[in-house]
């Protein structure tokens, strides 16, 4: 990149009134290693690997799944009420500045849930923590982003009514 697109990307970011600390060298060097403090969906990838690493036949650690659930929870509830569609920075005049390809509210909840839904919906316990973590979580959000959150309780309860959740191991 060089450094006059990357000024052009700074003064808009600065405009929208996003404060940040640059340091701009001759050109840019980006990290394909994720960490949290610079991507929070690295954060719930982490917790969604830890739960179904617990889930697995081979390890059979319901318990370990509902603490990630837990945590994952805590997470969620960070980001329930917080506006983090800042894809598009705009000047005063409302002309797209920088246009940025980052996670939406439906980006998160997937990530952190989906799969842990899939492989814990045979779980006594994870289930009952889905539940939870669901139903508190639906009644956080703001209306707009109530759906994603009432599909996934529909599908977690469906199983439940269905018996397509028959309990395994400890769980």
């Amino acid at each position: 990149m060089r450094a006059e697109t990357a000024q052009v990307i700074v003064d808009a970011l600065k405009e929208a009134g996003i404060n940040f600390v640059v340091y701009m060298p001759d050109s840019f060097f980006f990290d394909v290693i994720g960490a949290v403090e610079q991507d929070p969906a690295f954060a719930f990838r982490v917790l969604a690997d830890i739960a179904l690493r617990a889930l697995s036949p081979a390890v059979n650690d319901p318990t370990t799944a509902s603490q990630a659930l837990d945590t994952t929870d805590s997470l969620l509830r960070l980001l329930a009420n917080r506006y983090i569609d800042v894809g598009c920075v705009r000047n005063p005049e409302g002309v797209a500045r920088v246009v940025l390809n980052l996670p939406a509210w439906e980006d998160y909840v997937a990530l952190a849930l989906d799969e842990v839904i899939i492989a814990g919906i045979r779980s006594l316990q994870v289930r009952a923590r889905l539940v939870r973590l669901l139903v508190e979580l639906h009644d956080l959000v703001p209306p707009d982003r109530q759906a994603g959150v009432q599909r996934r309780l529909d599908i977690v309860r469906a199983a439940t009514v269905q018996g397509d959740a028959a309990p395994t191991g400890q769980g």
